[in-house]
């Protein structure tokens, strides 16, 4: 099976983009390629957040080549009948950053990752696992807009650790905490039900959503975002995706992705990235404490820089994408990768 195979999308683009799909396991997944006039530096992957697409980083325009793809199971990606989880979006993501991205750049080709909400844990993710391979530097900055993903603060860390003390493997086999929990075929049929419907409802609500998700710029809500969400929801297979949203199996930290000073359990060996990391947070976003995540997220290590955008809502790279840019832009040239 040939992954990275490009094949020209129909679409109506500026000269500058183009939209094509690539091959994930034999399915053709859409992914847009920007490439500036005047560009310099390192390359940048970015993932978009749960419900949206590549379409969502339009307004998101810095001067290196970007690709931007639609995760399995949203976009125009297929949606196939499987389980979704952030591990499968995690392999998706480090293969298209191989096959797509880097492809024929060597093992020492820079790049830069980022992604908004569920899509920045997925970096976080992508991040860790190329930094597991110490020859291959590959992710040069990882760049978070209001991500997705548990922070654990320096002073709940105790706490944490208290809950799991004393609990061995077989203890938590004997108390149910690694039960596997798979539905019979008449509740699996009454799920994917619910979640038809709940899909339903929330098509009629696409708009209002979206406006309490931008909260500084309502103008970015306009009809080609609402209809391109809601397009997206009608394929074929996008109740699956809802259904595994509430269902996803117990996360790694941030704490433990980014390798902070404490909080970090996951234990020899395991992946992690230990590189700069921007951190670009809304601080009208309706969904989190914007305030308390930033300042959990600043204080996890060195390397990690913060940066507000005030007034901003849950999706500040497309509420507010110029300044977005400009952010991204001067970070990067502070760290020489343009």
């Amino acid at each position: 099976m040939r992954l990275g195979r490009q094949i020209e999308f129909t679409s109506k683009l500026a000269s500058s983009e183009n939209a094509l799909t690539w091959d994930y396991y034999g399915l053709p997944c859409r992914y847009i390629k920007r490439t500036p006039d005047s560009q310099g530096g390192v390359p940048g992957v970015y993932f978009h957040g749960f419900g949206a697409s590549s379409k969502q980083w339009c307004n998101f325009n810095p001067s290196t080549t970007s690709y931007y793809p639609d995760l399995l199971g949203f976009g125009r990606s297929p949606k196939p009948a499987i389980t979704y989880t952030q591990y499968l979006w995690e392999d998706f993501g480090s293969l298209f950053v191989s096959n797509v991205a880097m492809k024929g750049k060597g093992k020492d080709g820079g790049y830069v990752l980022g992604g908004n909400s569920i899509g920045g844990y997925v970096a976080m993710g992508v991040a860790a696992a190329a930094g597991k391979v110490k020859k291959q530097t590959g992710c040069k900055g990882l760049v978070l807009f209001n991500t997705a993903g548990r922070v654990i603060s320096r002073e709940d860390v105790s706490n944490e650790r208290l809950k799991m003390k004393g609990r061995s493997v077989e203890t938590m086999m004997k108390d149910g905490s690694f039960e596997a929990k798979v539905p019979g075929r008449l509740q699996e049929i009454i799920t994917l039900l619910f979640s038809k419907v709940l899909i339903n409802g929330l098509r009629t609500r696409v708009r209002g959503i979206c406006v309490n998700l931008y909260p500084s710029n309502e103008t970015r809500v306009n009809d080609n975002l609402v209809n391109d969400i809601v397009r997206d929801s009608l394929d074929e297979g996008a109740e699956y995706v809802m259904v595994s949203g509430a269902k996803l199996p117990p996360p790694r930290t941030a704490n433990e992705l980014l390798g902070a000073d404490f909080g970090d359990d996951g234990g020899e060996g395991e992946d992690k990235y230990m590189g700069n990391v921007l951190v670009v947070q809304g601080t009208s976003d309706p969904l989190n404490d914007a305030k308390g995540r930033m300042e959990n997220l600043g204080e996890l290590r060195e390397g990690i820089t913060v940066r507000e955008i005030v007034g901003g809502g849950h999706c500040p790279h497309d509420e507010r994408g110029e300044e977005c840019g400009v952010i991204v832009e001067e970070w990067m040239k502070e760290l020489n990768l343009m």
